[in-house]
């Protein structure tokens, strides 16, 4: 089970990473501070506020609903970038 975590916590870190790829796709160039520096602010406050919801949600109600409250937000947030990711595509080939 400690593996199966370690694992998808790469696999989490990895599509995480990616997102300053995605940012710099989807920005123009001369836009490319702001946006960054926009990220940076989203995920420093998304890491604030998701260590403490599942650091309260792991003292209330246990192990099981804080690590499905994570797995709940992160494939509803791979999901949301796989949208953009082929809405994007969709719109640069036209």
């Amino acid at each position: 089970m400690l593996g199966a975590v370690f694992v998808l916590g790469g696999i989490y870190v990895g599509i995480e990473e990616t997102l300053d790829s995605l940012c710099a796709e989807l920005v123009d160039e001369a836009h490319h501070g702001m946006a960054f520096g926009v990220l940076a602010t989203v995920n420093g406050i998304g890491d604030f506020l998701s260590s403490a919801i599942v650091g309260l949600l792991w003292s209330v109600a246990g192990t099981t609903v804080a690590f499905g409250y994570s797995a709940a937000l992160f494939f509803a947030g791979a999901v949301l970038v796989a949208r953009l990711s082929a809405q994007y595509l969709n719109h640069s080939r036209v």
